[in-house]
């Protein structure tokens, strides 16, 4: 294996264990942003990433089509009547 994919699976294996997912993703954005971008510019976007990840994920979660609400009081007599 050489050293460039031995890296390249060492960044994939930290972000997956730190949870930042979209760091997996950092070559699209040195490629969406050009070649003279410094490391804080760099560790900007990819941190805008990862928060616009994040919402995307929030709102998938919220909005996930659950057919009613119950209230705590009605999923505490559902119970009781078992």
């Amino acid at each position: 294996m050489s050293e460039i994919s031995t890296m390249i699976e060492s960044i994939r294996l930290y972000a997956k264990q730190l949870r930042v997912p979209s760091f997996t993703r950092y070559n699209e954005i040195l490629r969406h942003a050009g070649a003279g971008l410094g490391y804080e510019e760099f560790l900007l976007e990819l941190m805008k990433k990862e928060l616009e990840t994040r919402r995307e994920n929030q709102q998938k979660r919220r909005t996930a089509g659950f057919p009613f609400l119950k209230t705590k009081t009605e999923h505490h007599n559902d119970w009781e009547s078992r």
